[in-house]
């Protein structure tokens, strides 16, 4: 068991003893030698404490009042020995249990001592273990119902086991309530002493017993229940309101004394208690403050030194180091900062600072003036030396805003050397990170910024932007100044280092920057920064720009694009114009810009891509329509195999149906000029360069070299898609519009009827079949002599009683019969 839970049952086995002797019914008399035991106890402790503590005797003789509580503060064990212990001698020294009640009293049962201090103890552990509730709302209900429970078991017991004679004789009831009210203040010093702070536990048990005393007591006479509301008022108001400040004050009183009595490290770790419950305890903080100004280093050991504040001695020094301070206080500064210096040489910076300070009021400005150089000089540091960082502001506020003397020694001369500058504006920017509305630091740095040269910040951002400077702000003085006449191209330069670092606003910068240089009549710079413009978003990303960024960059390389055209630059046209066709505003205006670069630039391929692209947002735009025609018209044959054969993505443009559809409306004008045909040639080649196996391409190729004669080049076409097998309905329709023609050309003009016959057979599955393709059968069939056959399909042909055919079929059946 670890010593806060033994703490909990030993104030526990106390209340039981306590109860225990008040149960006996002692007189006076008993009372006062049963408080003489424990004080004795209490003394013996405290002698034994003192024993030990023979080697401070000259400090104890100099504050004995506060080595008084050192000595029951330090030895909580032994306190507890001496209280328990004397009430637990003094209950089985002054209670026999074996007397017997004097003659004509009536004999009472006494609880045994075992028993309640067992009791006693649990119960004191149990009020260890409500300390692990977190939520307190449980803890004060639950200790409530604790406590009322062991009043109402208490009470029982008077009246059950008693016979009420403790309840019912004034006299003894009285002497009960006093009894335990006697013992409070023992207990409540055994919660004062010990380790554990004080809980809602503690102050519950300490409220029972109070309770129980107040009823014993009937106080007052006229309100019985106050027994039961005053402790429950009392608790509720200790726990809610001074409970808190009642463990910080004891930590602080800890780390006071403890400090007194040259307990460095005890009186640390109690400060720091005391300012973890309450950081802002203005006695814990002074408290510390102190320990901190006035340790020994030499006189402690290492594992305290390692205990202490270094921000805390800084902060103190700075403190002493105020306005004017005295002798005394800068003897103090001085032992303050050589226990930084040496613990912390990490801090070296901070030490040189506010050495120079106190030179300062000691009138040494040569000296400070030396340091506080050096202090400003980065060569003599670590590049990373976070803790100069820090005290960088102080020191360019000293040297150029507090200290004439020292503006003129340190800070103008510091100012003007490479870098330093900078170094001074991040100093200021670290500080508007803590400080952002303070004004005299967002004057210091409108000061700072107002001398800034751009060959300054550059050589700073070498490799990479600064981190500690204010781009933001740079821009808004950039800004400010870029409309003046007389001051633009200044502003400008705040405005090239502001997008240096900003490079999610370099869109509005270098669009800002354009129109300031073609205002003034600088078109090539202007020009320059809008390419700025476009780059910067390529580099960025586009779905990394807000809204406003990337609106920018679309309208300036839509800008670029209209520039670069007008003067002849074709690729930088394209370039831009492609850019901008990412924009979801851009739409048929910017492609149809496009396909006529690409047109002057004769590369008809991409001008067709580009047609194809614009036709998908508007299929029905008559210039785009007229383009397409005129691009598929100048496309080479020999150009698109090509660059098919390198690029695959041609095939995901380039439209073969549009290639078919319009040859094939070509054909089918029966009045069409050598010319066109050419075109129809041009178009069919084109289709089957991108789908050799096209039927429908190979069709109008047939079709073609028909209507030009090429009769033998035809037929092997058609004798070849006829064995091929269709896919879908467009090349469905072309197959069996092959099978018709082939039939026709087998029968009427190579007078192959065996072949014609299977072509119109196969015909006749097709939905457009009829009468005439009945009625050419049944003449394929007569040319071989199969009567039958012929005389069967002219019998079909007379169905269509309309058809003119139906006539020729009836002659063709009374010729075959008749003969």
């Amino acid at each position: 068991m670890r010593w806060v839970q033994s703490e909990y049952a030993l104030k526990g086995l106390f209340l039981g003893l306590l109860l225990y002797t008040s149960l006996q019914g002692p007189d006076w008399k008993t009372t006062g030698k049963l408080a003489l035991y424990m004080l004795a106890g209490l003394a013996g402790a405290i002698v034994i404490g003192l024993l030990r503590q023979l080697k401070d005797l000259a400090r104890i003789l100099k504050k004995p009042h506060a080595f008084l509580v050192f000595l029951l503060l330090e030895n909580p064990f032994l306190i507890y020995l001496g209280l328990v212990g004397g009430l637990g001698f003094g209950a089985v020294e002054l209670f026999d249990p074996a007397t017997k009640p004097a003659e004509g009293e009536t004999a009472v049962p006494k609880p045994p001592l075992i028993a309640l201090s067992v009791i006693g103890a649990i119960l004191g552990y149990a009020f260890s273990e409500l300390r692990t509730v977190k939520d307190i709302r449980y803890r004060f209900g639950i200790a409530i119902v604790a406590g009322g429970a062991i009043v109402y078991a208490v009470v029982m017991y008077l009246e059950d086991f008693s016979g009420g004679s403790f309840l019912y004789d004034p006299d003894k009831r009285k002497m009960l309530g006093f009894h335990i009210l006697l013992g409070l203040p023992f207990y409540y010093l055994l919660c004062f002493v010990g380790i554990a702070e004080e809980s809602e536990a503690e102050i519950a048990g300490l409220c029972t017993m109070l309770g129980l005393s107040i009823y014993l007591l009937k106080f007052p006479d006229r309100m019985p229940a106050a027994g039961f509301l005053l402790p429950v008022a009392i608790y509720f108001t200790y726990v809610t309101y001074v409970l808190n400040g009642l463990r910080v004050f004891k930590h602080t009183l800890r780390g006071f004394i403890y400090m007194e009595v040259g307990k460095m490290r005890k009186a640390i770790l109690a400060f720091r208690r005391a300012l973890h419950l309450e950081p802002n305890n203005a006695l814990a903080q002074q408290g510390m403050d102190w320990l901190h100004a006035n340790i020994e280093i030499e006189k402690v050991d290492a594992g305290t030194l390692a205990l202490l504040d270094p921000t805390r001695c800084l902060k103190r020094v700075r403190q002493l180091l105020g306005q004017k301070p005295s002798a005394d206080e800068m003897k103090k500064a001085q032992h303050i900062l050589d226990l930084v210096e040496k613990l912390w040489p990490k801090l070296t910076s901070h030490v040189q600072y506010h050495r120079a300070v106190a030179a300062i009021h000691a009138g040494q400005l040569e000296k400070a003036s030396e340091m506080l150089a050096d202090l400003l000089n980065p060569e003599g540091w670590f590049p990373d030396d976070a803790a100069r960082k820090t005290i960088l502001f102080d020191a360019w506020q000293l040297v150029l805003l507090a200290h004439p003397g020292l503006k003129q020694r340190v800070g103008e001369p510091q100012l003007a050397l490479p870098g330093r500058r900078m170094e001074a504006i991040g100093a200021v920017e670290r500080q508007l990170a803590i400080q952002p509305k303070e004004p005299n630091i967002v004057e210091f740095r409108k000061t700072l910024y107002a001398g800034l040269q751009e060959i300054e910040y550059f050589d700073a951002a070498k490799e990479r932007p600064p981190a500690d400077f204010g781009h933001r702000y740079a821009e808004e003085i950039g800004m400010s100044m870029i409309n003046d006449p007389e001051r633009w191209q200044r502003g400008a330069q705040y405005l090239r280092m502001a997008a240096n670092g900003l490079p999610l606003r370099r869109p509005s910068i270098f669009s800002r920057l354009a129109e300031a240089y073609a205002k003034a009549g600088e078109t090539i710079q202007a020009t320059r920064f809008l390419q700025y413009v476009r780059d910067c978003g390529l580099e960025v990303g586009l779905p990394s720009l807000p809204d406003d960024q990337r609106a920018i960059y679309f309208t300036t390389v839509k800008r670029l694009g209209d520039e670069a055209a007008a003067r002849g630059e074709y690729d930088e046209a394209i370039y831009n114009y492609s850019l901008s066709t990412h924009s979801p505003e851009s739409g048929v205006p910017t492609l149809r810009a496009l396909a006529e670069i690409y047109e002057k630039k004769l590369d008809i391929m991409n001008a067709l891509r580009i047609t194809e692209k614009a036709l998908c947002h508007d299929g029905r735009d008559p210039d785009l329509l007229e383009k397409k025609d005129r691009y598929y018209f100048s496309l080479e044959v020999d150009a698109l195999a090509k660059t098919a054969k390198d690029d695959d993505n041609v095939r995901k443009y380039f439209d073969v149906g549009y290639c078919v559809k319009k040859a094939k409306s070509v054909l089918d004008a029966k009045n069409t000029d050598l010319e066109t045909l050419d075109w129809v040639h041009h178009l069919v080649s084109l289709a089957l360069v991108m789908q050799p196996k096209s039927i429908t391409a190979l069709v109008q190729k047939a079709r073609l070299q028909l209507r030009k004669g090429e009769r033998t080049g035809a037929l092997t076409i058609l004798e070849d898609v006829k064995e091929m097998k269709p896919e879908g309905n467009d090349e469905t329709e072309a197959w069996f519009y092959v099978h018709k023609q082939l039939g026709k050309i087998y029968l009427d003009e190579l007078n192959r009827a065996d072949l014609a016959i299977p072509c119109f057979t196969e015909y006749l599955n097709h939905m457009g079949s009829g009468a005439e393709t009945l009625f050419d059968l049944a003449k394929a069939y007569e040319a071989v002599g199969d009567k039958a056959k012929a005389i069967q399909n002219y019998n079909q042909v007379t169905a269509y009683e309309t058809h003119p055919l139906r006539w020729d079929a009836e002659q063709a059946i009374r010729r075959l019969k008749g003969g």
